[in-house]
C-alpha cells in the first residue's frame, strides 16, 4: 500500500529517516527472542519425554535418538542464553537469532518424530499417545512460526555468509 502526499512529523519516526527497512529487520530480530525462549524449553521437553518412556524397553536406536535430541536441545538452550545475554547487556540481536530459529524448527520436529518412533505401533491410535501425535503435528508449525525455514536460510545466506541474492 502506498500513500502519496502524506506528511509524518519527525517526532513520529521510529528510527533514522529513510531507514525503515533497518527498523523493520531489527524489530523482527527482537521478535525472534520469543523463539529463543521456546527453544530453551526444548531440553525440559526431552527430559519429560524420557521420563514418560521410562517404563518402556526401548531399542538401542531409539535410545541414541533420545540422546541426540537432548544434545540438540541443550545446544539450543546454551545458544539462546548467550544471545539473550547479549541483549541484556545492551547489545542488539545478531545472526545467531536466525540460526537458533532454524535449529529450533528442526529440533522440534526431531523430538516429535523420536517420540512417535519410541511409542512404536501405539503411536498410531492408542489414546495414551494422543499427546505425542499432537506434539508431532504441532512441530510442523515451527517451520512457519517466527519466519519460515526458507526465509531463515535466505537471511543466513545473504547476511551472514555474504552470498548474493
Amino acid at each position: 500500500m502506498f500513500f502519496d502526499d502524506v506528511r509524518v512529523p519527525y517526532s513520529a519516526l521510529l528510527g533514522p529517516l529513510h531507514k525503515g527497512w533497518t527498523v523493520t529487520m531489527t524489530t523482527l530480530a527482537f521478535e525472534r527472542a520469543g523463539v529463543i525462549m521456546m527453544a530453551s524449553r526444548l531440553e525440559q521437553d526431552v527430559l519429560d519425554l524420557v521420563a514418560g518412556l521410562a517404563d518402556r524397553d526401548l531399542a538401542p536406536g531409539i535410545r541414541l535418538d533420545l540422546t541426540d535430541r537432548l544434545v540438540e536441545a541443550r545446544l539450543l538452550g546454551l545458544l539462546g542464553r548467550r544471545a539473550l545475554g547479549r541483549i541484556a547487556d545492551g547489545g542488539s540481536p545478531g545472526p545467531e537469532h536466525s540460526v537458533i530459529k532454524l535449529a529450533w524448527s528442526a529440533a522440534s520436529q526431531h523430538i516429535g518424530e523420536t517420540h512417535l518412533a519410541a511409542l512404536g505401533a501405539d503411536a498410531a491410535a492408542a489414546p495414551s499417545a494422543a499427546g505425542a501425535r499432537h506434539g508431532y503435528l504441532l512441530s510442523r508449525a515451527s517451520t512457519i512460526a517466527g519466519g519460515t525455514t526458507e526465509i531463515m536460510r535466505n537471511i543466513l545466506a545473504e547476511r551472514v555468509l555474504g552470498m548474493p541474492r
